[in-house]
Order: C-alpha cells, then sequence, then structure tokens
C-alpha cells in the first residue's frame, strides 16, 4: 500500500511523525512497510517518528528494519539529524544505542549531526553527541564548514564556547563562504563572538584563497565599519595579500565602492600600490568597476602622501592614469 499526498508523503510517514502509535501499527498491517525508507520532502518515517519525539514509534520502525543511517536529504539528513534539530536527547540517544553512525556527512545546509545542534543552539545535545563520539573537526563541506563555523555564523556563543572548550581547531580552514572561525564571526558582525576567538587564539591574519582572504577582508566586504575597526585595533594586517580577484583588504573596499572604509584603510596605512595576482591595483580595479569616486581618492591620497615610496609599486608599469588596465578577470 502506497499513498501519497501532494507534498509527496506517504501514510506512513503522515502517520509516523503526526499519528499515534496504534494509527501507526495499522498502517504498518497494511501493507506500508515497503514505504519504511521511501522519502518524500520531509524524510524518512523514522525521520517522522524523530521528529514526533516518539519512542515507541521510533523503536516499531527499527525493529521493522528502518534505515537508521538512511540518508534522506533536507537540512538534517537522517533521523538522528532530526533529533539533533529538535534537541530531543531520548530520540538520539535511543538512535545511537541501534547503531545509527554520529559522523555521518550528509547533504544540505549542515552536513553532520553535530553541525545541526550547533546551528540550533541545542546545547545539551551537542553535548551528547560529543560525549558518544562526534568528531568535533569533521567538515562535511556545507556553507560553514566545521560546528564550530556553523555555531558562530548562526550567532551561538553558548554552543561556539562549549566547542573550544572540547578542544576544537579554531583555525581550521574549510571550504564555504568565510573558510576560517573568525572569517564567519567577521561576517556576522558579532563582535562579542570575535572577541571570544581572539581571545581563544584565533589567527587573525589566517589567509585563505578566496576574494575576501581574511577575516579583515570578509568585514570590508560586509561593509561593517566597527567589525573593520575592531579587527585593525586587535592587529589585523592590512597590506595582508591573498588570492582572488581582489588580493587585499583595500581592493575590495575600494572595488565595492565603500566611501567610508576605503578612506579609513588608507588613513590606517593600507598600501594603493599592492596589486593582486593579475598584477592589478585598487585603482586599476576602481577603474574596471568604474568607480571614479574611488580613483580620485586613491589619486589624492597617492599624490598627498605616496609621493616618497613610487618606489614601491609592486605591478609591471607605473601605475600611471594612462595605463589601461586589464578588466577581462
Amino acid at each position: 500500500m502506497s499513498i501519497e499526498n501532494d507534498y509527496n508523503e506517504s501514510l506512513l510517514y503522515l502517520a509516523s511523525r503526526y499519528g499515534t502509535t496504534w494509527i501507526m501499527k495499522c498502517v504498518l498491517a497494511q501493507g506500508a512497510e515497503s514505504d519504511i525508507d521511501k522519502v518524500c520532502s520531509s524524510g524518512t518515517a523514522l525521520c517522522g517518528a524523530a521528529d514526533s519525539g516518539n519512542l515507541e514509534k521510533a523503536t516499531l520502525l527499527l525493529d521493522r528494519g528502518a534505515g537508521i543511517n538512511f540518508v534522506s536529504g533536507g537540512d538534517y539528513g537522517t533521523a538522528l539529524g532530526v533529533a539533533a534539530a529538535t534537541g530531543d536527547l531520548a530520540i538520539a540517544t535511543l538512535l545511537l544505542d541501534q547503531g545509527a553512525d554520529i559522523n555521518l556527512i550528509f547533504g544540505g545546509y549542515y552536513g553532520t549531526a553535530l553541525s545541526v545542534a550547533a546551528a540550533m543552539g541545542q546545547l545539551e545535545m551537542a553535548t551528547l553527541l560529543l560525549d558518544r563520539g562526534a568528531d568535533i573537526n569533521l567538515t562535511p563541506g556545507g556553507r560553514h564548514g566545521t560546528a564550530l563555523g556553523v555555531a558562530i555564523a548562526e550567532r551561538e556563543i553558548e554552543i561556539a564556547t562549549l566547542l573550544l572548550d572540547r578542544s576544537a581547531d579554531i583555525n581550521f580552514t574549510f571550504g564555504g563562504i568565510h573558510c576560517t572561525t573568525l572569517g564567519a564571526a567577521a561576517a556576522t558582525g558579532d563582535l562579542e563572538i570575535a572577541t571570544l576567538l581572539l581571545d581563544r587564539g584565533a589567527d587573525i591574519n589566517l589567509t585563505f584563497d578566496n576574494n575576501c582572504g581574511t577575516a579583515l577582508g570578509v568585514a570590508v566586504a560586509s561593509g561593517n565599519l566597527e567589525m573593520v575597526l575592531f579587527l585593525l585595533d586587535r592587529g589585523a594586517d592590512i597590506n595582508r595579500t591573498f588570492g582572488g580577484r581582489s588580493g587585499t583588504a583595500l581592493a575590495i573596499a575600494v572595488f565595492s565602492i565603500n566611501q567610508e572604509i576605503a578612506p579609513l584603510l588608507l588613513d590606517r596605512g593600507a598600501n594603493p600600490n599592492l596589486a593582486n595576482h593579475s598584477g592589478q591595483t585598487p585603482r586599476d580595479l576602481a577603474e574596471c568597476n568604474r568607480g571614479q569616486d574611488m580613483v580620485r581618492l586613491l589619486d589624492s591620497y597617492s599624490a598627498g602622501k605616496m609621493e616618497d615610496e613610487t618606489n614601491d609599486m609592486q605591478v609591471l608599469g607605473d601605475g600611471s592614469q594612462d595605463e589601461r588596465p586589464n578588466c577581462s578577470e
């Protein structure tokens, strides 16, 4: 028996999530076991039982052969991921006792049960998972890398503190959109978490090869003046170079035509002559982006303060205005 609604949810899934144990038994008795691992938009029947928080239903499905590590897609991935999201310690303990893979990587926004718990601010669940052997530095390839990166991106400072206390690698680099824990904090603008990370030993100049490069670059790209000032005051290298199109924090500010942050960086010692990997200076990028205000700012700064440093040019040519920048990259 396979009956579905418009959301591709089987009768067994609906009974598992919303019905009583008796109703679920009736559905199973009518031949619905063939749907026991059927995936709908919300997961499998076991995911539904986990979401309902009903131990009896979850146990019945496991006894009938439900795949405990079946990856169902979605942000929570597995039944254990669902339990991690809801913070149901009893369901999570049942699943772990029955053999759920605590370090299974699934798709979606978070990638692991620990990352789900971190994102949802489930402190007790995160503690349980760590106590049961969750890999604290596992990188599932989601948007924010490790569980610590997720906690920071979601501004869950209690979870972040727990993970740091349990020896999460504070300087772990990963894929995703911010690449480091401090980069994630810089993106959110959360000064409290950024302070926590730096006080715990985060490398303020840790560099990764994308368009933002460093935590300072992320803060500049986010347009967060307060975070930029905070990082500079804590010792961020204003002239740290990195891969990607921009190459420096100043280049990011110039390319995004940020008329508040670009002058600040220049006043704090940013070198306008540092080039990116293609040999383009911030002025070149400003011209490519038709940012004439930025071109005038850089020219004015160079004329007034950089005359004695023209030999520091780190690109081919002298960077004069009659050179046409290569805007093809």
